[in-house]
């Protein structure tokens, strides 16, 4: 009992006469001076004691201030010091639509067809085929359900032209006018091509259209069932321009035949050029997509610039909650397990659209893969109609707040569609002059100019705010200004409370048990 209270007091006196040691020696700011020797005063020593405990505070609130900024707010986004050249960027997707939906020659044919097969008089059917536009639009307003069903009915009897039973896509492409008789005298890079060697017939939101460096890489169909021959000539890679300028990217003649109009979009004439991600389903909901209407008989210039936007590996390992972000593998859609942000939204859409309608408007009909799913027809216009402006909206991801409920319950939430933490986004802005024949009347038809009209675009790269080695400077660099604390200082600490304190236990067990090492 009485050698083990003398370990303890052996103990203590060592510790307290190494710690007298540690702060005579040590490199930290002003622990000398808590030691009491003649020349300084209780006073004294109590002040530099409360100028520590002062500075280690300071010190703490500004490091977990840091932490908690910096693991809330990890990424940041900086524009890069050189910009990329437009050869090195690849050309947007362009579409060209005409603003009608169904060529008039097309629809008396098809009209007189129907007409011949059914018994039913000419003029009968051919206001039926005129509906087939509302499969576009989704207007049901203009007829009541029992005549939708007589419809449907009716085409369902007799088109069977294509698959045996009717089918909404293959019949308004079929009706749709042509690109051969929409566009001419194509040109891409300064180069004259056959327009049917750059352009699809592709259905997007505005009709069927004449598409061009359009891949929907994330779709399940074979490649070649979407690109022309310049893209598979180019192995299927998107097209880039040579340069900046007018005679370095895409210009077409625009042939609008307005007697030809039977279904229009809305009450004009000319067609409508869509700009958009190649690789994104040209769609406005999504916001990849900007439009401009061409009018007829004018030359239109459609200058484009482009946003790049990187993203730092390091930026992977942060929870997308943290970076705001998505890499595309990360995101799996009904298009493919790589998808952008425009896919996401669409994808959620087209979700909402088979809930409620249980149906796959016909825009969708080419993108969408699943077999279990119709298209949607004449029957399911009044549900289209009904959510039809609930589609056309989403709820913001990044919204917390409370106060909107009613928009909440009026939009598509899609909270797991977050932006992109690597893409490119399109500038366009349009210039125009009048086309004038040589009796100077406006000519039937317009003139497309698609092309940067820089020779190169601005780069933004997400990365972390501080890498690890940061941190450590950073942190590092507070506690050396505030209490002198370095690597050094971690050093002594350990030294002095292991191998000093040792010795000086070791010295004071000697001294006091002499005997049993006599």
């Amino acid at each position: 009992m009485y050698r083990r209270k003398n370990k303890s007091v052996i103990f203590s006196r060592a510790f307290s006469a190494t710690l007298k040691l540690y702060l005579q020696k040590t490199s930290l700011h002003g622990f000398k001076y808590l030691l009491g020797k003649s020349d300084r005063t209780l006073l004294e020593r109590v002040f530099w004691c409360f100028v520590q405990i002062i500075a280690l505070y300071c010190t703490l609130e500004f490091v977990t201030f840091s932490w908690w900024q910096f693991t809330n707010d990890p990424i940041v986004t900086t524009s890069q010091s050189v910009d990329v050249s437009i050869q090195n960027v690849r050309f947007p997707g362009v579409s060209i639509c005409d603003l009608n939906q169904i060529s008039r020659v097309k629809a008396e044919k098809y009209a007189a067809d129907l007409a011949l097969k059914s018994n039913t008089s000419y003029e009968e059917v051919f206001k039926m085929v005129k509906l087939l536009g509302k499969l576009s639009d989704f207007d049901s307003s203009v007829l009541a359900n029992h005549q939708l069903l007589e419809i449907q009915s009716f085409l369902a009897i007799f088109d069977d032209s294509s698959l045996g039973r009717f089918d909404p896509y293959q019949t308004l492409k079929m009706l749709s006018p042509s690109c051969e008789d929409l566009i001419s005298d194509c040109s891409w890079n300064g180069v004259q091509y056959d327009c049917n060697d750059l352009f699809n017939n592709e259905r997007t939101m505005a009709g069927f259209c004449c598409t061009f460096n359009y891949i929907p890489l994330k779709r399940n169909q074979h490649l070649s069932n979407f690109t022309t021959k310049i893209i598979k000539l180019n192995n299927y890679r998107f097209l880039t321009s040579i340069g900046g300028g007018l005679k370095k990217g895409l210009s077409v003649k625009i042939n609008h035949n307005t007697s030809d109009y039977f279904y229009t979009l809305f009450s004009s004439s000319g067609a409508i050029v869509d700009i958009f991600n190649p690789s994104d389903f040209p769609d406005m909901v999504s916001g990849n997509l900007q439009q401009r209407l061409v009018p007829i008989g004018v030359e239109m210039y459609v200058k484009l610039s482009a946003t790049l936007i990187y993203a730092a590996e390091e930026v992977r390992k942060y929870p997308i909650q943290k970076r705001k972000c998505v890499f595309p593998e990360e995101s799996k859609t009904l298009f493919g397990d790589y998808s952008t942000h425009s896919d996401c939204l669409l994808n959620c859409r087209l979700k909402s659209m088979i809930a409620l309608c249980e149906c796959i408007p016909l825009m969708f009909a080419n993108t969408f893969t699943g077999d279990d799913v119709p298209q949607c027809s004449f029957q399911d216009l009044p549900c289209l109609f009904k959510y039809q402006h609930k589609w056309e909206r989403y709820y913001p991801f990044d919204y917390n707040g409370d106060d909107m409920e009613a928009e909440k319950q009026d939009s598509l939430v899609c909270l797991h569609c977050v932006p992109n933490c690597r893409g490119i986004s399109y500038t366009v802005r349009t210039d125009s002059d009048e086309l004038f024949g040589e009796s100077d009347k406006p000519l039937n038809q317009s003139l497309l100019h698609v092309y940067f009209d820089v020779q190169n675009v601005v780069a933004f790269e997400h990365d972390v705010v501080y890498y690890w080695f940061d941190i450590v400077s950073n942190f590092g660099g507070m506690f050396s200004l505030t209490i002198g604390l370095s690597l050094i200082s971690v050093v002594e600490l350990v030294y002095f409370f292991s191998v000093k304190l040792y010795k000086a236990c070791a010295e004071r067990y000697l001294k006091t048990f002499p005997q049993k090492f006599s």
